[in-house]
């Protein structure tokens, strides 16, 4: 079975994290296709400061989000 991205939903904002896959975020090739294009897309969130990596993934916090739905790039 191919990694893949799983969400999750907390009071601080939405988590992202990859099923059996290390380095996911500089390397989605490593996930399976379906996910491949939400990690390229977190990375590109990371780099513009809508999103945060830590140790268990990629989190955008609730006030990020909103900030990102508002955004004409986006």
């Amino acid at each position: 079975m191919s990694a893949r991205i799983e969400l999750r939903f907390s009071e601080s904002g939405i988590e992202f994290h990859a099923t059996a896959a290390q380095d996911w975020l500089r390397h989605p090739e490593r996930l399976a296709p379906a996910s491949q294009a939400l990690a390229a897309y977190l990375a590109q969130l990371e780099i513009e400061g809508f999103a945060a990596q830590g140790q268990e993934g990629v989190s955008i916090a609730w006030e990020d989000l909103y900030r990102l739905l508002d955004h004409p790039d986006h």
